[in-house]
């Protein structure tokens, strides 16, 4: 949204509350995958996934992980893989 927009005058206010109220929610919450897909050290992530996204079965979430990632933020509690929240 930028202010040459013909209608920013009219929903500014309450669109710009909204959109601030909605960006506060999200950041309160945390993501959780189920699966941390490890994509290697050969290549980057879009060379590698730019016309599919890797096999993960339907319905759970996942997240890319990289070689520093994973030797320095993983950690192991209960059974369950943790990284820092920050």
């Amino acid at each position: 949204m930028v202010q040459q927009e013909r209608n920013v005058g009219r929903a500014g206010g309450p669109w710009i509350d909204y959109i601030a109220r909605t960006s506060f929610m999200l950041q309160q919450g945390h993501f959780a995958a189920d699966l941390v897909y490890y994509y290697g050290e050969d290549s980057n992530l879009t060379a590698i996934f730019d016309q599919k996204s890797p096999d993960i079965p339907q319905g759970y979430g996942f997240d890319y992980i990289n070689a520093d990632a994973l030797i320095h933020a993983l950690r192991v509690e209960d059974g369950r893989i943790h990284t820092p929240v920050e």
